[in-house]
């Protein structure tokens, strides 16, 4: 008996959970009305030192690699130069 009923209340609970995740959350449709993180970014001017570092982290990150990728001798971009010079550093 007892067995009966607590199988029929699991079925009860998984099938309503079931139907609730089928069923569209209307605030989670309009969440980016209320959540505007630009304004909320902006609108707080302890940010803005935030926003200058990570700007220039980013464009410092980004200069270096191009650099690197520009004049170093052992980064070969362009597919002829590729295989011209087999290095090989032991003693000769």
């Amino acid at each position: 008996m007892f067995n009966n009923a607590f199988r029929t209340v699991s079925r009860k609970a998984m099938a309503q959970s079931r139907r609730g995740m089928a069923t569209i959350y209307d605030k989670a449709i309009r969440a980016d009305a209320h959540n505007n993180v630009k304004a909320k970014m902006l609108s707080d001017p302890a940010t803005y030192p935030l926003i200058v570092i990570l700007g220039f982290a980013v464009s410092f990150c980004s200069g270096f690699g191009v650099w690197f990728l520009t004049s170093a001798s052992d980064v070969r971009i362009d597919p002829t130069k590729r295989n011209k010079l087999l290095r090989d550093w032991g003693a000769q």
